[in-house]
């Protein structure tokens, strides 16, 4: 059986969770998968040769185009008519290259799986409740699914009740590759200067609750307790600077904007607690799906303190690997938490221990990849 995945988002050529996450997938699956990146060639940026990328030329880089799509079918056309099958083909992103699977659907009867990650899902409803003419479109294209892969229970909840019972549904998690997850625990935890030392590593977006772990360190320094917290991610990196300094807490905060692996691992080891409380936008159709650098972070034998919303609980356990917060919205609970397992090391330890050999037990791409194509097999 060969696979297809058709994909905007590839690392290197991309960053972020879904550049990493299909990237990891696709390693899983070794040379029986090709992989089409619209607008990237296979040349990869230190200059190694990725040989199941597909090089695609698009006369425009607008996904939503007609003619961009439909250059990205006839390509993979090609490959499957060139190929020895038979196919499955992955969507990486329903909304716009469903048309595309839909079209090889119809004349080449492959096996069709879109992935969804939470976010792509609830915008695709929301264009359907917006306008109720497209619903005749997309439910088309859900029709043409075999299958759909799920990033975690929350997301697969998300898939629309008519279709959910008539097709397959497979949770395909995050995970993260062996050289990650494989490290011994060396950084001893509360070991550092200041009595706890906090880290997110996230996009800096209002809906991931830096603004209220900002506030909770300063709640912590009124309770007596030394808080150090440091911030990786691109974005309004002075926005949360001013945050920071109107609370009092300027020198106890480390906004970092963007930093290179080598330096987020670095941060990552003499930090205490991994922390990233995220909220639902319901305006922007915006939640945690999954969330992979909870994941990380528990590589790291780091505690985790999350809330419990949207996807995170399949991420972190409460009281297994992490503390979740009821409200991430309130800075109180969030300080409550941090405290919590200041007061208690032993427990912290823990946390940070069971969640590094959860990791590895089944959070590895290797094996995450090898039960997604046992799953797809049964069913074709």
């Amino acid at each position: 059986m060969q696979y297809l995945l058709i994909s905007k988002d590839y690392y290197p050529y991309h960053y972020g969770g879904m550049a990493n996450y299909y990237r990891g997938y696709a390693d899983g699956f070794g040379d029986d998968i090709r992989v089409l990146i619209p607008g990237n060639n296979s040349i990869l940026p230190d200059g190694q040769i990725d040989h199941r990328v597909v090089p695609i030329y698009t006369r425009s880089n607008n996904p939503s185009s007609f003619f961009h799509r439909r250059t990205v079918y006839r390509k993979a056309a090609r490959l499957i008519e060139e190929g020895a099958g038979p196919w499955v083909v992955l969507c990486g992103n329903f909304r716009p290259y469903a048309d595309v699977c839909y079209w090889l659907k119809k004349k080449y009867n492959v096996a069709v799986y879109p992935f969804f990650h939470g976010n792509d899902l609830l915008r695709v409803l929301k264009r359907l409740a917006n306008n109720p003419l497209k619903r005749w479109k997309y439910d088309k294209l859900f029709l043409a699914c075999d299958g759909f892969i799920a990033n975690s229970r929350y997301t697969m909840s998300l898939i629309p009740e008519e279709h959910k019972y008539k097709k397959k549904i497979i949770i395909a998690p995050p995970g993260v590759d062996a050289g990650y997850a494989h490290r011994s625990i060396k950084e001893p935890l509360f070991a550092g200067d200041y009595d706890i030392r906090l880290i997110t590593v996230c996009r800096l977006d209002h809906r991931k609750g830096v603004h209220n772990v900002i506030e909770s360190v300063k709640i912590l320094k009124e309770r007596g307790i030394s808080c150090y917290y440091d911030v990786i991610g691109k974005g309004n990196v002075e926005r949360y600077r001013s945050i920071a300094s109107s609370s009092g807490v300027a020198d106890r905060v480390a906004i970092h904007g963007y930093k290179n692996e080598t330096d987020k691992i670095a941060l990552l080891k003499v930090s205490d607690i991994f922390i990233m409380p995220s909220q639902i936008s319901e305006k922007n159709n915006d939640v945690e799906g999954f969330g992979i650098v909870y994941l990380e972070a528990s590589a790291f034998g780091k505690p985790v303190v999350a809330a419990n919303t949207g996807g995170i609980p399949d991420a972190v356990i409460d009281g297994r690997n992490g503390l979740l917060v009821r409200d991430p919205d309130d800075p109180v609970e969030i300080a409550d938490k941090i405290e919590t397992l200041y007061r208690d090391k032993n427990m912290a330890i823990q946390l940070g221990r069971h969640g590094h050999e959860r990791v590895n037990k089944k959070f590895l791409y290797p094996s995450l990849a090898e039960a997604l194509k046992k799953e797809i097999s049964k069913q074709n």
